[in-house]
């Protein structure tokens, strides 16, 4: 598996986000973890990469929470699907959630996610997305 240059962690909660941080880079997956606490903080860290011809410092994978109370995580999904940037269909968009309800499963359709996991992140979880993701592992369904 090869190692991520860029994650971005999605989550209005900053301790949350702090920790997946810290999990994430300590299993050594990236060499950059970013975190930010809104959709539109995301959006203007994809914007400033895709004005400033920075493309490459897009994430290869981001993990968004989806139900955030202040900032739905489907807006920020809404505004995404409207960026143009090179290797859009590369980014790996997971939802990052309590609980994935049937409710939620069919909500996730109709956006770009690729794959879900449950909170807290845990090493079981994440190797297995990366593995679905990022090994070239053909298997890329949303696990169930």
């Amino acid at each position: 598996m090869d190692k991520l240059s860029q994650i971005l962690i999605i989550d209005d909660d900053p301790l949350t986000g702090f920790l997946h941080k810290k999990f994430i880079k300590r299993h050594g997956v990236p060499h950059q973890v970013e975190t930010v606490s809104s959709g539109e903080q995301a959006l203007q860290l994809l914007n400033s990469c895709i004005q400033t011809k920075n493309e490459d410092k897009i994430p290869q994978l981001i993990f968004l929470e989806v139900d955030m109370p202040f900032d739905d995580g489907f807006n920020f999904l809404r505004a995404y699907q409207k960026l143009e940037f090179k290797d859009k269909d590369s980014v790996v968009i997971a939802a990052l959630t309590c609980s994935v309800s049937s409710k939620l499963k069919n909500r996730i359709k109709e956006y770009p996610i690729h794959d879900y996991v449950e909170k807290p992140l845990t090493e079981e979880g994440l190797f297995a997305l990366m593995k679905r993701h990022f090994s070239g592992d053909k298997n890329k369904e949303i696990k169930s």
